[in-house]
């Protein structure tokens, strides 16, 4: 099944009776006057064109990409399908809309009306299904939810997609946008055991405290490093990192205590403000204590983790004979933070109920055992706070088990960093595009929802956003590859349809004009359908030549700020007050000129420079020549 068409009467009150077309074998148009739908073959079609090998198990029957300004609805339209297209019956039947697909030389279109179609195709001929009081057949309904749906977005504005773990999982549809996965990855950390049938809800009480961008950051940085370890080579050119770059950041008092809670005259605040001086001062005789100072703040920061999780527990009174421990103790702090909490699981009355925080402490100190392993390591590089680790495979599963540790110690407070040494953004952009769709196939880190099928509908939202222009101007073909490589390591016969959405011209040159959706605005503020100039071609199109389009560029080709140094140049060369300028003024305006890059507007204002110079200096001449005269009379 490919999604070939659907017309949009209103969404949202932004797509308002809008046509699109999703394929390159058709052209269809339904004019909502007339209530008719016109069905035309695509002569220029060509079969398998953007199937890199002809005899590849993975079929990519289209690409369409959706090119517009800011606000032009680009993200909508993917909203749109996402919401009203993935849901099969119930998806359609929201809304007064028309959706064709296509599947075996039959074109199947849903409507809730009549319709009169005119069906020109010599290709195939088409199924109505019209869909009443949301019933149609169950054989349809069948074939609807048989297409698999994924969304990819780069990008976070905080915008909720789904409300619920329940309306996320009922649908042949999977978003891997940041946006969701914030919630997600959040979802599966809570919830780890998610195959069971009753997911443990030991931690309840205390993970709903650890920030879900927390566990989004240390998801995707899981979800890279099982794909660098899985022939990663085979679907990207990105260069494997040879390490990982571990930052350790403080948690002090003063973190988990806000100004306005700063009480000076309460018991509990004033010894832990003692145990936080205890700590600084045994840094600042760091040289005399022989310890690295990646321990110290270390043990520091699981210490004030522990006590910012427990603040709303009755346990937090009940501890601080304990914490005294720490500070009169003639040991190190950091001999004694492992001590403190195999000492409060002990000795704490009633810390066997608290099943969540017993475990919690036992997380901690399996922690602390892990990083003193990692740090003890012959080969690892310690650096002030940060740790360097090398990126083989046998490192990255240590690194991966390191990561579940150190999310099991419920930090409210992020304070281990993960990050690849000499990664540019755009290789990260390009990483977290293929290491989330790697986690689809792979189901290696979150909770599985999605079962592919044999029909896909991929949607990417911006995919290039990040991307040196270079890089962009690769992105068509890199997706195609590595889609390709991907599902055919898992797959056969499987058909991919591709959306995407882009603000640039350079992935037009990809793509046949007939592929391509151009959104804009009028003047009104309202989103139509426009065209390039003389409905050029876009296929292998000079890309400088699409650049100056007046579609994507308005105004001109130069900057705003440049365009209005230029008109200032100009206002200035026409004054006749000109003439009359300082030497020093005319070496400004001069120079100013010459740092123009267009040469044809660069000279022609050095001309007219030149030419109010030239006249000031006739006017000096005649000046000097009437004085002479004066003075021979």
């Amino acid at each position: 099944m490919e999604l070939i068409f659907t017309w949009i009467e209103n969404y949202k009150d932004i797509l308002i009776n809008q046509n699109l077309n999703f394929s390159y074998k058709f052209k269809i148009n339904y004019n909502s006057e007339k209530n008719e739908l016109l069905i035309n073959d695509n002569r220029s079609f060509i079969a398998d064109f953007f199937s890199l090998e002809k005899d590849s198990k993975i079929h990519i029957s289209n690409i369409t990409a959706i090119i517009g300004e800011n606000g032009a609805g680009k993200t909508t339209t993917l909203e749109y399908i996402s919401n009203c297209l993935t849901e099969g019956l119930s998806g359609l039947g929201k809304t007064n809309n028309i959706a064709i697909f296509y599947k075996v030389n039959v074109l199947r279109i849903y409507c809730q009306k009549e319709i009169n179609i005119i069906n020109k195709s010599e290709k195939c001929s088409y199924e109505l299904n019209k869909i009443i009081n949301n019933r149609i057949s169950k054989h349809t309904v069948e074939e609807l939810q048989d297409i698999s749906f994924i969304y990819f977005s780069n990008i976070f504005d905080g915008k909720r997609e789904y409300q619920n773990n329940l309306e996320y999982d009922n649908r042949n549809f999977k978003s891997i946008s940041t946006n969701q996965l914030i919630y997600q990855d959040y979802e599966d950390f809570k919830n780890p055991n998610y195959e069971k049938e009753n997911a443990s809800q030991d931690n309840s009480e205390l993970v709903s405290g650890t920030h879900p961008v927390i566990a989004h950051n240390k998801y995707e940085f899981k979800r890279q490093i099982f794909y660098f370890i899985n022939k990663y080579d085979n679907y990207c050119d990105i260069k494997y990192p040879e390490e990982v770059v571990i930052t350790v950041k403080e948690i002090n008092i003063n973190s988990i205590f806000p100004k306005s809670k700063r009480n000076i005259n309460n018991r509990n605040y004033n010894t832990l403000k003692t145990v936080n001086e205890f700590f600084d001062e045994y840094r600042n005789n760091i040289k005399e204590n022989k310890q690295p100072l990646i321990k110290i703040i270390f043990y520091k920061s699981i210490f004030f983790n522990f006590i910012n999780n427990i603040l709303e527990s009755t346990l937090f009174s009940s501890l601080f004979g304990n914490v005294n421990f720490i500070i009169n103790d003639k040991l190190s702090p950091i001999k004694n933070i492992e001590s403190f909490f195999k000492k409060i699981t002990k000795e704490i009355p009633g810390i066997d109920e608290k099943t969540g925080i017993r475990k919690m402490i036992k997380n901690n100190i399996e922690f602390i055992k892990l990083f003193e392993r990692l740090v003890n390591k012959a080969d690892t590089r310690i650096f002030g706070n940060i740790i360097y680790f090398n990126t083989n495979v046998e490192k990255l599963e240590i690194l991966k088990n390191f990561i579940d540790k150190y999310l099991e110690t419920y930090p409210k407070l992020d304070f281990f960093e993960f990050s690849w040494r000499d990664l540019s953004s755009g290789e990260k952009a390009i990483l977290n595009l293929y290491s989330r769709f790697y986690e689809i196939i792979n189901k290696k880190v979150n909770k599985p929802t999605l079962k592919v099928s044999d029909s896909i509908i991929i949607m990417i939202d911006e995919g290039d956003i990040y991307l040196h222009p270079q890089w962009q101007k690769m992105f068509i073909k890199n997706i195609l590859k590595f889609l390709t490589n991907l599902f055919e390591s898992k797959f056969k016969n499987i058909d991919i349809q591709l959306i995407i959405t882009s603000h640039s011209p350079i992935v037009l040159s990809d793509l046949p004009s007939d592929c391509v959706i151009f959104l804009s605005k009028n003047e009104n503020d309202e989103i139509i359908q426009s065209n390039l100039d003389d409905f050029r071609q876009t296929f292998a199109s000079n890309i400088y030549s699409l650049y100056q389009d007046s579609f994507f560029v308005k105004g001109g080709l130069i900057g705003d700020f440049s365009k209005e140094q230029i008109d200032g140049l100009l206002r200035i060369l026409s004054n006749e007050d000109f003439i009359n300028s300082s030497e020093e003024r005319n070496n400004e305006i001069k120079n100013r000129i010459k740092i123009i890059g267009e040469p044809i507007i660069r000279n022609k204002l050095l001309t007219l420079f030149n030419e109010k110079i030239n006249l000031d200096m006739v006017s000096i001449y005649k000046r000097l020549d009437n004085l002479e005269k004066s003075r021979n009379k």
